[in-house]
């Protein structure tokens, strides 16, 4: 009987260092001497629940190149657009590569080249192999690799959402071999690729099932409106240098194979040891089997259970009810008046801490608007706040079942309250993205 091959499973190294350090980034953790250890914390929280979970065989840690890639020469303005990092954010990812080192935890890097690039050229060794390979990542550009047993685990709340081929095509309304074109044509505001300019996500999705590339696109310009000629006539060469730019490479003279990345001599005891050096104790329990996920800070405890931030891959969407989370309908609420709007605003107060999450028209968080936002202050009680319900649900052509929302600047101060008062202590599962969208409504979390 054939034997089956050991799956690969890739980490996005600083996606997942970034969600980390962004998920404390109103209440950083600081050891004794000052040290900020948020990243550090989530990065090897995480990373425990990945092999208590899936116990991978075969897995490594992909990192980008610390100098410019070969997509900054082809356009100098790629990434441009991003601020710099934090440099306590910074100071941990070389604490994070020595425990990873002292764990025996395969990291992989090369110059001129993104881990993104670097993930490609493994899974498309899986590919050739006929290997399974899973790409732990939020990173949409990923989904162009997608299929011949290429998965996507992307964090959702304390579990993965596991995206296959059909699964991106539920999502993001076209398939993973159109990503690349996708993205030519809607741009990507968060590495500064243009696209087209006027082209947003319902045009593209519309554009590509019709004409099915963007060869295909720009061959029938015939049949779109004069709206979209104009647009993609003056767009043309963006589009096409954008489609170059997301088009991940993976044939530039990277020599490893999949087997190289084994984690059979996996040192728990030895990144623990790393761990309590920098007072990450918690952590560094958990990978002595002592578990707990408490993060210990100089002057305060900052308790994470699983379900409160898509930084812990704790579990597989799909398997259940798990870490005390009940599966039990709960009791929530609609909030379409003033008073009970500041009736909440008293409970959160009084409560000390609550759980917020937005919804808005976009995943783009410098595109997004926020459309509603959800509170809780105990498990199976919350609320959901809608600001533009009724207006959404009026531009899809739908009937909203909530038909008042609230003026933006009573909803603004109401929610300033809350998340502008340091003394409370704020959970999110996606604050990163959260952060930004409420910075740019004017509210600084």
């Amino acid at each position: 009987m054939k034997q089956e091959k050991k799956a690969l499973y890739l980490l996005d190294g600083y996606s997942l260092i970034y969600r980390s350090y962004f998920a404390f980034i109103n209440r950083p953790l600081l050891n004794s001497s000052g040290f900020n250890t948020s990243a550090v914390f989530g990065f090897f929280r995480s990373l425990a629940a990945l092999f208590e979970n899936q116990k991978p065989e075969l897995f490594g840690v992909v990192m980008d190149s610390p100098v410019p890639t070969f997509r900054h020469d082809m356009y100098p303005e790629y990434k441009a657009n991003r601020e710099k990092a934090p440099d306590d954010l910074h100071a941990q990812v070389p604490v994070i590569q020595e425990i990873l080192k002292a764990m025996k935890i395969k990291s992989v890097r090369m110059d001129g080249y993104e881990a993104d690039d670097i993930i490609a050229y493994f899974a498309q060794k899986c590919k050739e192999e006929g290997r399974e390979c899973f790409i732990i990542t939020g990173d949409k550009d990923l989904l162009q690799l997608v299929g011949d047993g290429v998965k996507i685990m992307k964090p959702d709340k304390g579990e993965y959402i596991i995206l296959d081929e059909p699964d991106v095509a539920d999502v993001w309304g076209v398939k993973p071999d159109q990503i690349i074109d996708y993205l030519a044509l809607t741009g990507d505001s968060a590495d500064n690729v243009p696209g087209v300019k006027g082209i947003g996500p319902k045009t593209a999705v519309k554009l590509l099932a019709d004409f099915n590339s963007l060869e295909g696109v720009y061959e029938s310009m015939g049949e779109h409106s004069a709206g979209v000629q104009k647009k993609l006539e003056a767009s043309r060469d963006n589009a096409f240098l954008s489609r170059k730019l997301v088009t991940l490479a993976y044939d530039f003279g990277l020599t490893a194979v999949p087997e190289n990345l084994s984690c059979a001599e996996l040192d728990r005891s030895a990144g623990a040891g790393v761990l309590r050096s920098y007072e990450v104790n918690s952590i560094a329990d958990r990978y002595d089997g002592k578990g707990s996920d408490t993060a210990h800070t100089s002057n305060k405890t900052v308790v994470i259970n699983e379900a409160q931030t898509d930084i812990s891959y704790a579990g597989i969407s799909g398997l259940g009810a798990k870490n005390g989370v009940s599966g039990e309908a709960g009791e929530y609420e609609a909030v379409t008046t003033e008073n009970q709007l500041k009736a909440w605003v008293d409970r959160v107060k009084t409560a000390g801490w609550f759980a917020f999450d937005t919804e808005t028209t976009d995943i783009d968080a410098m595109k997004a608007e926020p459309v509603g936002f959800s509170i809780a202050v105990e498990a199976g009680r919350g609320c959901y706040i809608p600001f533009k319900a009724a207006e959404a649900a009026a531009e899809a052509g739908e009937t909203a079942s909530i038909k008042t929302w609230f003026d933006e600047q009573i909803l603004k101060s109401a929610l300033k309250e809350i998340l502008e008062d340091e003394t409370l202590k704020l959970i999110g599962q996606n604050i990163k993205y959260d952060y930004k969208v409420m910075k740019r409504w004017g509210i600084e979390i």
